[in-house]
């Protein structure tokens, strides 16, 4: 899911590139938010078939949000990705934040080696410099 502004669009276009298959994508106008509140209903109205969703959207309602369900604020600079494990059920969403996984924000961290045992959610934020730089090309 991604903000519908161009920003967001573009940056997932760039991820959904390095995918070996790129899922469905759905402009969420509710990802264009400046706090959580908005994001945690969207996360909570996602169906219940889906395992593992990415939301692609803006700061600071992307570090507000990892921190209401994780219960720990973690700097998510432009472009930074946090994969987030989550028990239960999309809409209990929040309800037990330090039930959810800690952030792996840093592209540095170590690979989990346990397997999914809840709902995966992924969370990027859109990379402003895209706005003047189109797919495919350097950003200097």
């Amino acid at each position: 899911m991604v903000s519908p502004a161009q920003r967001a669009r573009t940056t997932w276009e760039l991820v959904g590139a390095e995918l070996p298959l790129a899922p469905p994508v759905r402009v969420e106008d509710d990802l264009y938010a400046f706090g959580a509140g908005p994001l945690l209903a969207v996360v909570r109205r996602l169906p219940g078939e889906a395992t593992t969703v990415a939301l692609v959207g803006h700061n600071p309602a992307l570090e507000e949000l990892v921190e209401e369900l994780t219960g720990e604020w973690v700097a998510m600079p432009t472009s930074a990705l946090a994969v987030l494990e989550l028990p239960g059920a999309w809409v209990d969403a929040g309800e037990a934040p330090r039930a959810c996984s800690p952030p792996a924000a840093h592209p540095d961290s170590p690979p989990r080696s346990a397997p999914l045992r809840g709902l995966r959610l992924v969370l990027c934020v859109a990379d402003y410099r895209t706005r003047h730089h189109p797919p495919g090309t350097p950003w200097g």
